[in-house]
């Protein structure tokens, strides 16, 4: 039987077993209330824009919560996604992470990434920089992740996920909170953050430094500053507002040591935004929300290189903005439907003479219509539909649907089963690159321009179609938890960068992908123990397409397993404890963005003393990460000994006071 058979006939085996056991309990007389399927379960916001029961939600998601953030000891947001299943986190460089659900890589993520409904991802590059976020790990309440396509409901980057960031409310922790941490790599953090209340408004004010030298033999250190300002005032009985402003600045270290045409050099670097959400709720079936924001990104670089024998100074100049509009009114249109729709205008403007080989400002218009429905026609089904349609100023209009179907066999116990499409427009670099170094000749005049990366200027945009079959079981006499989601993704057009000779690189279009892959997640917590799993198994079931070696790059671009462990427990005495495990397959990142990576696990151990402090209570808190030794990561050429990310043993203290 064909691999394609295969996929079809068990999506159909789980159809028809479905059908098979709902007629059986209808037999036996087994009629359940819907009150015996809306136990303690989580509820989520991101998947489909619909509160909704985690059982409910027409896609796999994982919530990280406030305890395990705490609890993981990690220092960048990012870092969570390790316990996330088939998430990887590499560092490209020491401050510069890398997230992705499949296809990893260093630029043009395609992952959809919000903090509190606003998308963080850069126009000109696609990516997300976190190190760079406005926010810091203590302004965090939740996180919610889509493990799989959802632009239905989120449009073209939400390619393979969304990662969607909940910062906390203002009344929700009211006074002041001191926070000081060192360690390796000669890491120097400080965070002060105040909430209150003034006026009418609920507010916050978050203000923090950050500091460190990166990995020991690359040019990657970074000092900034940010601050963060949240304010919620309830305006009458059904309108709200929400003002957000944040801003990050300082210097990043960048470049290569012994890359004549990429020098160890400084970019300052400057990002920030402005948003206000309008909220108007009539009843909790009748909401109506209207949000703005505004963005900015600016990078500065500038070095002088010998390449040709005489000076000549390179600058990189990338300045990026973008404007969004968006409304949303969801409604109950009857005891058993529920709906969301709306829409949104977006522009980008991009400044990058260097990279786009103008000194115009390009602009990139994008516009979106989204709607999806809930019905539950009886207790024991749920189905979802959803759809969005996008036109981007670079690629034209797509549409992405997506349906599910949630059988509850019994309370507490769930299959789903699904089929999501989605697209992700090419980033205007992979359309228009035009990347040319000139150099100066010795005695005067300049050489001919070295191209180093030219767009397509015809891309159309990649497409996944996926199926899947989950389940989903509660057991809350157990506090237990398990997820196990069964899914294949068919990836086409994607755009990869070839080698067009000289050192020269273009990026084309039409490479293509199949995987299937097995996801689970478990999480059990019981009075002061909790205990968080994520594995997942990935295979390659075909690749290829025009680019040279599009085959073996795709295949394997990202690890088989990866696995995630957190154990967390309450001592007395105001002691914490925490032990992580994670660990990933060998891999080998596609493009020319890094470097084959043996297998290696990471083991991480965060020990904390609550204590008073007068009318106060502090916490110090020491983490041992990677405590079995040094691993490669992401970037490390066996001969390059000055391109090598090695991740060593580091030790963290963190003193925090609040009032």
């Amino acid at each position: 039987m064909g691999k394609r058979h295969i996929s079809r006939a068990v999506l159909r085996w789980g159809c028809v077993a479905c059908a098979a056991l709902s007629q059986g309990l209808y037999a036996a007389g087994a009629r359940l209330s819907e009150d015996d399927f809306l136990g303690e379960v989580p509820v989520v916001l991101s998947v489909s824009r619909l509160a909704q029961p985690a059982q409910d939600a027409p896609s796999a998601v994982t919530v990280i919560d406030r305890e395990t953030i705490v609890a993981s000891g990690f220092r960048e947001i990012a870092d969570l996604m390790r316990l996330v299943p088939g998430f990887y986190v590499g560092y490209a460089a020491g401050n510069d992470v890398i997230v992705s659900h499949g296809l990893s890589n260093a630029y043009f993520g395609r992952l959809q990434v919000l903090i509190d409904g606003r998308s963080v991802y850069t126009p000109a590059w696609g990516q997300v920089r976190w190190p760079m976020l406005p926010l810091s790990l203590e302004d965090v309440e939740r996180i919610e992740v889509t493990r799989g396509p959802n632009a239905a409901s989120y449009g073209a980057n939400a390619f393979t996920g969304i990662i969607n960031i909940i910062t906390r409310h203002p009344a929700q922790d009211r006074g002041t909170v001191v926070s000081l941490t060192g360690g390796d790599p000669h890491l120097k953090d400080a965070l002060v953050r105040h909430a209150g209340q003034w006026g009418g408004w609920q507010f916050s004010v978050s203000a923090g430094h950050r500091e460190d030298t990166g990995f020991d033999t690359r040019n990657d250190s970074q000092d900034t500053d940010f601050v963060l300002i949240r304010g919620e005032r309830v305006l009458d009985t059904t309108n709200s507002v929400q003002l957000q402003a944040g801003y990050r600045g300082g210097r990043l270290g960048v470049g290569w040591f012994g890359d004549t045409l990429d020098m160890p050099r400084d970019r300052h670097a400057a990002t920030g935004f402005a948003q206000v959400r309008w909220q108007r709720t009539v009843s909790p079936e009748d909401e109506l929300a209207v949000q703005f924001y505004y963005s900015f990104d600016r990078n500065r670089e500038q070095f002088v290189t010998m390449d040709s024998m005489v000076p000549t100074t390179l600058r990189l100049v990338e300045d990026s903005e973008r404007y969004d509009i968006e409304v949303q009114k969801t409604q109950t249109l009857s005891p058993r439907l529920r709906a969301v729709w709306g829409g949104s205008i977006r522009q980008d403007r991009i400044h990058a003479p260097a990279y786009l080989g103008t000194d115009d400002t390009r602009v990139v218009g994008l516009q979106r219509l989204f709607g999806h429905g809930e019905w539950r026609p009886v207790p024991e089904w749920t189905f979802n539909l959803g759809a969005m349609v996008e036109h981007n100023d670079l690629a034209g209009t797509d549409v992405a649907p997506r349906w599910a179907a949630t059988w509850h066999v019994l309370p507490q116990h769930s299959v789903r089963l699904g089929v999501s499409q989605a697209q992700r427009t090419p980033t205007l670099l992979e359309y228009a690159a035009d990347y040319k170094i000139t150099l100066n000749k010795p005695g005067g005049g300049t050489f001919p321009p070295f191209q180093w990366y030219v767009g397509t200027h015809a891309a159309s945009s990649e497409r996944i179609t996926t199926r899947e079959i989950a389940y989903l079981g509660t057991w809350p006499d157990l506090h237990l938890a398990l997820d196990v989601r069964l899914y294949e993704d068919r990836i086409r057009n994607i755009i990869l960068a070839d080698a067009i000779g000289g050192g020269s690189w273009s990026f084309k279009d039409g490479n293509w992908l199949t995987r299937r892959g097995v996801e689970t997640q478990l999480s059990w917590h019981v009075q002061t123990t909790r205990l968080t799993l994520a594995h997942s198994f990935t295979q390659i079931r075909s690749a290829g397409g025009p680019v040279a070696y599009a085959e073996r790059d795709l295949q394997r671009a990202d690890p088989r397993h990866t696995f995630g462990a957190l154990l967390a427990h309450r001592f007395p005495y105001g002691i914490d404890a925490s032990v992580g495990v994670y660990y990933y397959d060998d891999m080998t990142p596609f493009g020319n963005t890094g470097d084959y990576i043996r297998a290696y696990t990471r083991r991480d151990l965060r020990v904390a003393k609550r204590f008073k402090l007068g009318v106060g209570q502090g916490e110090l808190a020491l983490v041992f990460q990677n405590m079995d030794g040094p691993y490669h990561d992401f970037s490390w050429d066996p001969s390059k000994p000055l391109q090598r990310n090695e991740f060593p043993r580091r030790t963290l203290f963190t003193l925090k006071v609040g009032y």
